[in-house]
């Protein structure tokens, strides 16, 4: 699949995932942002920071901003971008990115200030000039690249369908594409053809009508009761809930008592609760039961048996055994 900058897709995977309102997903958090509530999240000077080090504090960032508007225990969103690093400081060591150092303080300040608006957006981190001048691929049209996404030439996406993958330049607007391809930013896959973004829309108020799978979409710090299809507050960790209502935040769900409980690492439990509650496991493990209650297994190594992708670290189950991570080490 196509890959454009590691911490943009993450970082719009999750909040699409959010905005969208998919099965298990949550809103919450700011309905305002900027620097007011998020300056600590690059907080201190960034002069001679290594690649490792200025990734470090970006995933560090990301995750408090994230927390700040969507949001969800910290623990959960730092989780998120567990072992990211690694593969980034082996595509600087390598030379297929380069780390401009004096692009660091800029870009960790711009995360810091990124409002609410563009959070819930999904639009990414590399969207913030400064960050995507911080990390710069070298690699060109034609080389091969591997799964940080950072590793291609500006304006390419690396297409991971074997690996190592492969640098292709973006599709342009208006060229045809398919389910997967990237667009030259701001565009999207329309009907096979690479159609300008709309603005995101605000979102319904609270007590107004939704609906999570089709929408409308709640605003952000709301999360759509699929009960009463009203728009209501999101819960946070610790809060007392309903079952069923879908009240609690990003990473947790409503659990004993009643209370909004966070989601378990490897060895808690996990599943569809008696209530009907589906209670996750924090990124790294996996839950060994979906229709009733089981434990969080930790994710499986490169050659673990498999039956899916969701068991093993690098994502990817292949012939009943999981696959290396396409890191190019």
């Amino acid at each position: 699949m196509p890959s454009k900058g590691h911490w943009l897709i993450s970082f719009a995977a999750l909040t699409g995932l959010i905005a969208c309102g998919g099965s298990g997903a949550k809103s919450g958090g700011a309905s305002d942002g900027g620097a007011s509530d998020g300056g600590s999240a690059g907080g201190g000077a960034t002069g001679g920071l290594t690649a490792s080090q200025f990734c470090s504090q970006l995933t560090g960032a990301l995750a408090t901003r994230l927390g700040d508007c969507l949001l969800g225990p910290a623990s959960f969103w730092t989780a998120t971008f567990q072992g990211q690093c690694s593969a980034v400081a082996t595509s600087v060591s390598s030379g297929r990115v380069k780390y401009d150092a004096s692009q660091a303080q800029a870009c960790l300040g711009e995360i810091a200030g990124m409002s609410c608006a563009v959070i819930s957006s999904g639009s990414g981190a590399l969207a913030e000039q400064s960050c995507a001048a911080a990390l710069v691929g070298t690699v060109p049209t034609g080389g091969s690249c591997y799964d940080t996404g950072l590793d291609c030439v500006p304006n390419d996406i690396c297409d991971l369908t074997s690996c190592p993958g492969i640098c292709r330049a973006e599709l342009a607007a208006g060229q045809a594409c398919a389910a997967g391809d990237i667009c030259v930013t701001g565009y999207s896959c329309v009907n096979s053809v690479c159609t300008q973004q709309a603005s995101p829309s605000p979102g319904a108020s609270q007590g107004q009508g939704c609906n999570a799978q089709s929408g409308p979409f709640c605003a952000v710090g709301l999360n759509c009761d699929p009960v009463s299809n009203l728009c209501e507050p999101v819960v946070a960790e610790g809060g007392g809930c309903v079952p069923a209502h879908d009240q609690c935040e990003m990473g947790t769900y409503c659990g004993g008592s009643n209370v909004c409980t966070v989601y378990s690492s490897a060895g808690g439990p996990c599943g569809l609760t008696p209530t009907g509650e589906y209670a996750g496991c924090f990124p790294g493990a996996y839950c060994n039961a979906q229709s009733q209650m089981g434990s969080c297994v930790a994710a499986l190594a490169a050659g673990a048996a498999c039956s899916q992708g969701m068991e093993c670290q690098s994502g990817s189950c292949t012939n009943g055994s999981c696959v290396p991570a396409c890191s190019g080490a």
